[in-house]
């Protein structure tokens, strides 16, 4: 029995927000996340999930509300605790080759895919059979990606760093992970 799961990464949020939970998406941003319902709304979603983080929350919403659904907070799915660090770029390189490196009051790739992963396998327990949409970050479903299917590597990562939103299509059996694919929502389908 299958189990489809939908991780749907935040459209473009305003980075002149410092404080992470509290950052709205932009004007594009907003415009962009019906790109997510277009894509979702016929796919029989039983439940929406997602990080607390605001952009997140406002990139699903427009799909639970067509759905009929509210959306599901869950701290599991927040984007990794950067801590203290100069220069995202090299800091992101440093973390896809050391799983385990973090900056200062910071959390590592492998502590952030741990966390979300313990949360994730109970859901898909929870919705066996079923299809649901988790929102997050794009850090925390690329590692998340890398750790269950090893063809998404640094290089993916890359290809789809600029890419708001996006959408990881998993589908999981009870052994595991069966599929990945992942959907830029600004290419034809």
């Amino acid at each position: 029995m299958i189990t489809t799961v939908y991780l749907v990464r935040h459209a473009r949020s305003d980075n002149s927000v410092a404080e992470e939970a509290l950052r709205p998406l932009t004007e594009k941003g907003m415009e962009d996340r019906r790109l997510v319902t277009d894509i979702l709304k016929g796919k029989e979603i039983k439940a929406v999930y997602s990080s607390p983080y605001l952009r997140a929350v406002q990139t699903v919403s427009p799909l639970a509300d067509a759905l009929g659904l509210e959306v599901i907070s869950e701290s599991a799915f927040r984007e990794r605790a950067q801590g203290e660090k100069a220069g995202i770029a090299d800091f992101a390189l440093k973390q896809w080759h050391d799983r385990d490196f973090s900056a200062p009051m910071g959390e590592s790739l492998n502590e952030t895919v741990d966390r979300f992963l313990v949360r994730l396998y109970e859901l898909i327990k929870e919705h066996e059979g079923q299809a649901f949409v988790v929102g997050s970050h794009g850090m925390a479903i690329s590692a998340v990606a890398s750790r269950l299917f090893s063809g998404f590597d640094y290089d993916e990562y890359l290809k789809f760093q600029n890419v708001m939103p996006f959408i990881a299509k998993a589908e999981f059996e009870a052994d595991g992970l069966v599929s990945l694919k992942v959907i830029n929502p600004f290419e034809k389908q």
